[in-house]
């Protein structure tokens, strides 16, 4: 019979300098996807756009931005990680307070412009019916049924938002806090990273950001992981799974 084996995992902290830091900024390639979803364009996807948008509005024009950064791991096995930002260059500022929350479901990027693209991330992925806005698309974490995202249960977003900035300034950069725990997560792989959705929490006018696709490379998103090594001895919760996984 094979004996039965302990995992014994330390988060212990090796002193107190913060200075490693990994920033990624770029596209598909550098692990940065993201994608913006109109009220009233079912089928049509946007994952190709030079900008990003948020407007909550009231009439049919509604928009939110989807943002998910899937590389964490290049940080390497061994780290933990203190904190992590997302940046975004805003091109139009409304002045409305912008939030961003964890999003719960999967999602593709696509690579159309104002297009019809199979299986891309669009309005038709998120809700079916454009009078339903509130419930569906993300925009609700109470969307269930053939409405909802993916599997058809459950919500697609996390009910409080993580962080929330007011976009008063365009030709500006805004920064973003990711929970650190949940950060954390999609570094271990407790959590896939599905990423994050922006959406504004007032109501005042479009505002709009620099997607990863901008032809201005320097305003595209930008990632920033701040981490450290971990105890000597000790062992990440990630390189835990890793050693169980393969016995």
């Amino acid at each position: 019979m094979r004996p039965a084996t302990v995992a014994v995992v330390m988060l212990l902290l090796a002193g107190t300098s913060y200075a490693d830091s990994l920033v990624v900024q770029g596209q598909d390639a550098a692990g940065i996807y993201d994608n913006k979803i109109y009220e009233s364009y079912n089928d049509i996807n946007f994952g190709g756009s030079a900008t990003l948008a948020v407007l909550l509005g009231t009439g049919g024009g509604r928009r939110h931005s989807l943002f998910m950064f899937t590389n964490i791991d290049t940080i390497g096995s061994s780290k933990l990680v203190d904190s992590m930002k997302i940046e975004l260059y805003c091109d139009v500022a409304s002045g409305a307070t912008v939030a961003m929350h964890e999003l719960l479901k999967p999602w593709y990027e696509g690579n159309s412009d104002n297009a019809i693209e199979a299986g891309a991330s669009d309005d038709n992925h998120w809700y079916h019916s454009d009078s339903s806005w509130g419930k569906e698309m993300a925009d609700s974490t109470d969307d269930s049924g053939s409405q909802n995202r993916s599997s058809g249960t459950g919500p697609d977003r996390k009910a409080t938002a993580m962080d929330s900035e007011t976009i008063s300034t365009g030709s500006t950069w805004y920064t973003f806090w990711v929970d650190v725990d949940l950060a954390r997560d999609w570094y271990d792989g407790t959590k896939e990273p599905f990423g994050v959705i922006f959406r504004e929490s007032s109501s005042v006018g479009i505002t709009t950001f620099a997607s990863s696709e901008n032809g201005t490379t320097a305003n595209r998103p930008k990632v920033t992981i701040y981490y450290h090594d971990i105890a000597p001895g000790a062992i990440s919760r990630r390189r835990s799974a890793l050693l169980l996984n393969s016995m």
